[in-house]
């Protein structure tokens, strides 16, 4: 049974190995590197000491028993390390990456940790987690479930950020967190069941199946992302158009906004392109900020336009939309050193839900976006 682990979690390493190497060569993990990492090399560490406590457990030499102590101390220690970045993953995503946050709450996330730690060297006297007998044979400890709770309850309450973040927020996200939600079900799985047949070892090998899900998912998105702001691009747009078609409800109003950076060209020429890539980074992600608080759909579509589709109950909100996003710029404006102020120029148009078309409102709104940016031209030259 041993040979059937030991093969089953070094192919388990191979295609861990494999995926790291292939991300190297994609940008789609750029903002969630090191974490990504980090979850591809604890497991890898845990598939070794899982590997090893099989290689060892019962067998006999001199040094037997101490090394498979210190394997199986490692093992349990490291087990909610792997859970706790996938969580840290997950939130990261979830939270528009936001790092204050992610600081913020990172001591209420260590606490599995900590509890986890303090039962795991306390088990080298007391027994609580595990022990090894005098035959150099692994047993559960009283405690053992201590230490399988510390563990899930990572991947669960990610799960549940998941579930909650997909049912706030527009159609053309839910997949993306609705599936977020999926990848703890291997490990999960892979952990209740080896709990309640001794003897089997699935935890890590289904932990790297949900590693392979993270990338192959990830690979897809960058088909529909941005790939310099990380934003929804055209055919993302696209896709959540043909889904809002079928969208019929006459009780709200559905608003298109065509916006426009004012004096793009002039950043570009005057401060160079890195300039021009960081103001793009800046707008898309202070709209990306403001369209998570109204629960709406932005997308890329051009050099330096995007368009924002908002479904809404009524008449007057799109202009408070508006209102909020040049707030958000005069506060990008006020702390920026950067020599140039960001400007947006904004046309809206709206309607019922299912009349007009919103290709037809991204018509109009275009056309008033064009209208305003005249006006701003004409206001700069006076």
């Amino acid at each position: 049974m041993a040979i059937v682990y030991l093969e089953l979690n070094l192919f388990a390493v191979t295609v861990l190995m494999l995926i790291f190497f292939s991300k190297r060569h994609s940008r789609s993990f750029y903002r969630d590197q090191n974490l990504f990492d980090a979850l591809i090399f604890s497991n890898i560490f845990m598939l070794f000491t899982d590997t090893a406590m099989w290689l060892l457990d019962g067998k006999q030499f001199e040094g037997a028993l101490f090394w498979n102590t210190a394997v199986t101390f490692l093992y349990f220690l490291g087990t909610p390390f792997v859970c706790f970045f996938w969580l840290l993953y997950c939130d990261n995503a979830i939270y528009v990456r936001s790092r204050k946050r992610l600081m913020k709450i990172m001591p209420l996330y260590s606490i599995p940790l900590f509890v986890n730690s303090v039962f795991t060297i306390a088990s080298l006297k007391y027994n609580f987690l595990f022990y090894i007998d005098a035959n150099n044979i692994y047993h559960r400890g009283a405690c053992f479930y201590i230490y399988m709770a510390a563990a899930l309850i990572y991947p669960l309450y990610a799960a549940f950020i998941s579930v909650k973040k997909a049912v706030s927020v527009v159609t053309s996200k839910r997949r993306e967190y609705f599936f977020l939600s999926l990848f703890m079900l291997p490990p999960v799985i892979g952990a209740i069941i080896q709990s309640m047949y001794y003897g089997l070892a699935l935890l890590w090998s289904c932990t790297a199946i949900s590693i392979l899900m993270i990338f192959i998912n990830v690979q897809n998105d960058r088909i529909s992302t941005d790939e310099l702001t990380g934003i929804n691009n055209r055919r993302q747009m696209n896709r959540y158009l043909e889904q809002l078609s079928k969208y019929h409800d006459h009780d709200k109003y559905v608003t298109a906004m065509m916006i426009d950076i004012d004096r793009f060209k002039f950043i570009n020429d005057t401060y160079g392109h890195c300039a021009g890539d960081a103001a793009l980074v800046t707008i898309a992600s202070l709209l990306k900020q403001a369209c998570n608080e109204k629960k709406a759909f932005l997308a890329r579509v051009g050099g330096d336009e995007f368009v924002i589709i908002y479904i809404h109950a009524g008449k007057d909100e799109p202009a408070e939309f508006i209102e909020q996003i040049n707030y958000k710029i005069d506060d990008v404006n006020i702390r920026s050193n950067n020599g140039y102020k960001l400007s947006l120029s904004i046309g809206y148009a709206y309607g019922e839900c299912g009349k007009p078309s919103v290709d037809d409102l991204i018509l109009e709104a275009d056309k008033k976006m064009y209208e305003v940016k005249k006006h701003y031209a004409i206001k700069s030259e006076a």
